[in-house]
């Protein structure tokens, strides 16, 4: 058997499928595996297909999946003797499909698991041929089907954790049914003896009485008066000797009146060691033989928070395999006291004993114990006891996963660092205690890459760069973006496993906030060692469903169409990074824009003359997060950028207004207000008295505004501003004697064309009114303009006023002038129908109303002008470009900004594809975060 030819567009690739018959499966790496090559059996019509990874980024990954047929004519795949390949044709053996590209890199795996089972089937179309329906599927799979808890993570540092067995070990976390401590290593039981003072008996056993060690699952209180026995079996010691030994345990002193550890010797020294444990830290360790007791070591703690309360454990270790005899005593993991000496007595354990001190005024008064054991031969834990009596809490994720690995007999390969903390490890399934190290660290956790797990980081996914960047013509359909609330989050609850440590984060004002599209909520629990980050996990959910913008569920290739990209699709995984460029030459009717995407999970389907990749996407934009630039030369897209305070494109703003300036029946030259410059719109607006005769004429370089009526007594002229300008001239003609004149000039920025005009004749009254408008076209530059036969004390104003000058040369007359800028979406009639007019006489008038159009970011622009109301600015620093802008929710590039003038500045920027109105928002393109 051998390999097969693969796609005809890679010549000389091939494909194989090999399976790894009388694997040994303790061997969890698969180094000693020999693999058959068995892909000249494989019905390739059928196709095989794979699926590693999950779903989208709010699932956790399946266990992979191999799908493929097998020509069964020979029995190779047949269950029982019948097949060549008995008796290892069976259940999790492992299966893997791998293609060679003919790169020189020879084969490289596509997938890879255990067997679920080799399912007969038969084949009729072309006669009755058996096959063999092979099933495949990753390591999760198999630990999936046993969710039964793991022991407590004392239990399994002692049965699966350590280096060393212990050979005699009492776990003490039966429950409250229990009438002794089984032994974990076959040997005698622990049972529980009342005192005897005065012929009275004192102290009890409550199994199961202790559940508060995070370490341990239950534990055993001996009430004051009462003895806890561990027989340590003589035949573990056939000559009655040991060179080498030690006893360990757990104990929270909750007793008043102190505690005792016994331990009985046997042999030709037959002694007693025992510990005094007092209630102010103090601990003693004797030696008992008949010619008395001896004081070998102490440890004094000083205050009383090492017994008040508190759990600890402690160590007795006895080297007797030299002349000085040594004893060690250690507390959590750490050495208290030593005894070096060559008249120490020597012997081997028979019996472990504990006694809770009689307290006669208090028999209720308990010591705690847990997990006894006895070790004979030099126990090296380096630090991982210490760990396991807090039941590693604090433990970096990724070394827990590791070691859970270790204990369960897998491999699991950490792609990328870690540096979360965890909390305490729980008596748990593994498969929880693995998707907990997930959670906490955001990572990906998945099976089929190798013979174990892959547990890819969180670091991982943060500003990957793009591993596999395609046109959009290159992808095999259906390739389209869903609109759809599948991922939107903005209110989460978030709490610490085991502890009441919860925080709720809630997106109020955001485009996908609360307010906008109402409440989507969730919750998690994540199992942390730092209580209070249990904000940022809530945050962090908020922050991953509230992104904007399509969904790209999918993306598929198609090898045989695109078949240089057959090396760069073998190399992706989950938290791959993916762009897609040129989406709009595919799908109309979206922006001409880069698709960025995080592989979540892969589809393969694969025969000779076929290889379809799909990938299973999530958006790429939330885990870009924010870093530090450098002093000089950093243009990286993911830097920290200074986000100003609601920059806009620029709605129009009154420069300012210069005098009104009146005569009789003469021509008028109006003052320019200080501060114009080029670009702005000088307005002049002109009157004389006669109406129905007179009329204002335009000024050299200025153009009237007018509407469909016929020319009147009252105008407005506008010029653009060049940057240097004189007094303007309004001459009239028609004029006649006493025909008051009266003009004011005004500078506006940010000011179009005029849109509209609308003006009216009023008969004699005080106010003056002027013609309603239906609709005008925002945002704008809303004008009211009044004038009156007829001076006055004062013109309530309407809006903004820009002036309401009066002339009294002549028989005497006014004009006012009142504005509003009208921001996007405002358009409509907004102005009240009249100008209020205090003082003066009723007197003919005319009103109108004059639209501009504020000036827009027209389409093809590479000038792109700013406006910062408040706040800090934009950057102008050269190294800080380029720098991409949201401009109303479009992606525009800019590669330099100008100096501010005032409140403004100018962006230069790639020619604008889509025009965007004044007043359009204009921020950073999406800011990264600081992350989690």
């Amino acid at each position: 058997m051998m390999a097969v030819p693969f796609l005809p567009e890679i010549p000389g690739s091939q494909i194989r499928v090999e399976i790894a018959w009388g694997a040994d499966m303790t061997d969890y790496n698969g180094f000693s595996w020999v693999w058959a090559d068995v892909t000249t059996d494989v019905l390739f019509d059928e196709k095989i297909s794979v699926t590693l990874g999950r779903n989208d980024e709010a699932s956790t990954s399946g266990p992979t999946t191999i799908s493929l047929k097998l020509d069964n004519s020979t029995n190779a795949y047949s269950l029982g003797g019948i097949s060549p390949n008995y008796p290892n044709v069976r259940r999790n053996v492992p299966v893997r499909v791998s293609v060679d590209l003919n790169d020189l890199n020879g084969f490289r795996v596509v997938a890879q698991g255990y067997a679920d089972g080799f399912s007969p089937e038969w084949r009729d179309d072309v006669g009755r041929i058996p096959l063999a329906g092979l099933s495949a599927s990753g390591l999760l799979r198999r630990l999936l089907q046993g969710s039964d808890p793991l022991r407590s993570a004392l239990y399994r540092f002692h049965t699966v954790g350590s280096f060393t067995k212990p050979v005699e070990y009492w776990p003490l976390e039966e429950d409250k049914t229990a009438s002794a401590g089984i032994s974990d290593t076959g040997g005698l039981p622990a049972l529980v003896k009342p005192g005897d003072i005065g012929g009275v008996n004192y102290g009890k056993v409550k199994w199961g009485g202790d559940t508060d060690n995070v370490a341990t699952e239950r534990a055993v209180q001996v009430s004051a008066g009462a003895s806890m026995y561990c027989p340590v079996r003589t035949s573990l010691f056939p000559d009655g000797t040991q060179t080498y030994w030690a006893v360990s345990w757990i104990m929270r002193y909750t007793s008043i009146s102190g505690a005792k550890f016994f331990l009985t010797t046997q042999g030709q020294n037959a002694l007693t060691i025992y510990a005094i444990f007092y209630t102010d830290g103090t601990v003693e360790v004797y030696s008992s033989q008949p010619a008395g007791d001896t004081l070998q070591m102490s440890y004094t703690q000083g205050d009383f928070t090492g017994w008040d309360d508190v759990w600890h454990s402690w160590t007795l270790t006895v080297d007797q395999s030299v002349t000085n005899t040594q004893w060690n005593l250690l507390r959590d993991g750490q050495l208290v006291a030593l005894k070096i000496s060559a008249v120490l007595p020597r012997g081997v354990p028979s019996q472990i004993r504990f006694d809770s001190l009689p307290d006669p005024g208090n028999a209720e008064d308990p010591v705690t114990l847990g997990h006894v054991a006895f070790w004979n031969s030099p126990i090296v834990w380096n630090g991982d006891y210490a760990e396991a009596i807090v039941a590693y809490s604090g433990e970096n994720a990724a070394l827990r996963l590791l070691r859970l690995g270790i204990e369960q007999g897998f491999n699991v390969n950490v792609v990328g660092t870690v540096g979360v903390q965890m909390g305490p490890q729980r008596p748990v399934s593994v498969v929880d205690l693995l998707r907990e190290c997930e959670a906490v660290d955001q990572g990906v956790l998945l099976d089929g890459l190798d013979a174990g797990l892959t547990y890819i980081t969180r670091g991982e996914r943060e500003n990957a760069a793009v591993d596999l960047a395609l046109d959009a013509t290159e992808l095999y359909p259906p390739f389209q973006p869903t609109d759809d609330d599948q991922r939107n989050r903005n209110r989460v609850t978030a709490s610490v496993t085991g502890a009441s440590s919860k925080t709720t984060f809630e997106d109020t004002d955001g485009p996908l906030g609360t307010d906008a599209i109402g409440v989507y909520d969730s919750s998690s629990e994540v199992n942390l060692f730092v209580l209070d980050d249990v904000v940022n996990y809530a945050s962090w959910a908020v922050h991953l469903g509230t992104v904007e913008g399509y969904r790209y569920p999918t993306l598929a290739v198609n090898l045989r169409a695109a078949p240089a990209r057959a090396f760069e699709v073998l190399q992706v995984r989950p938290s791959t990074h993916v762009s897609v460029s040129n989406v709009s030459d595919v799908i109309a009717g979206l922006p001409d824009d880069t698709v960025d995407l995080l592989v979540e999970g892969m589809e393969h389907s694969l025969s000779p003359r076929e290889w379809i990749f799909t990938a299973k996407c999530s958006p790429a934009a939330p885990w870009t997060i924010a870093t530090i630039a450098d002093e000089t030369g950093d243009t990286d897209d993911d830097l920290m950028r200074l986000q100003t305070d609601g920059a806009r494109i620029p709605l129009p703003s009154l420069v300012g207004a210069g005098p009104g300036t009146s005569a009789n029946n003469a021509s008028l030259t109006p003052t320019l207000p200080a501060g114009g410059r080029a670009g702005d719109l000088i307005l002049v607006l002109a009157s004389i008295r006669n109406s129905g005769t007179g009329t204002p004429n335009t000024p050299t370089g200025y153009t009237l505004v007018q509407g469909p009526s016929t020319p009147a007594n009252m105008r407005l002229f506008y010029k653009v501003h060049t940057g240097t300008e004189s007094n303007p001239t309004v001459s009239f003609t028609g004029g006649a004697t006493n025909a008051t004149t009266v003009a004011q000039a005004a500078i506006f920025r940010n000011v179009g064309a005029p849109q509209l005009y609308s003006e009216q004749l009023n008969a004699s009254a005080q106010n003056i009114a002027w013609p309603g408008v239906a609709h005008y076209d925002s945002p704008a530059l809303v004008m009211a303009l009044g004038w009156k036969a007829d001076d006055w004390t004062t013109v309530d104003p309407v809006a903004t006023e820009i002036g309401e000058p009066v002339g009294t040369a002549g028989d005497d007359a006014g004009i006012v002038w009142d504005y509003i800028v009208a921001g996007p979406g405002q358009g409509g009639s907004v102005l009240p129908a009249v100008f209020p007019v205090n003082g003066g006489a009723a007197a003919i008038s005319r009103g109108a109303i004059v639209v501009f159009d504020a000036v827009p970011g027209t389409v093809g622009t590479t000038s792109l002008k700013v406006e910062t109301p408040s706040g800090p600015l934009w950057t102008t620093a050269a190294d800080d470009f380029p720098l991409y802008l949201s401009v109303g929710g479009l992606k525009v590039r800019a590669t330099a900004c100008s100096a501010a003038t005032g409140t403004q500045q100018t962006f230069t920027i790639d020619a604008l594809p889509v025009g965007k109105p004044a007043g359009t928002a204009v921020e950073v393109w999406d800011p990264p975060v600081l992350g989690l």
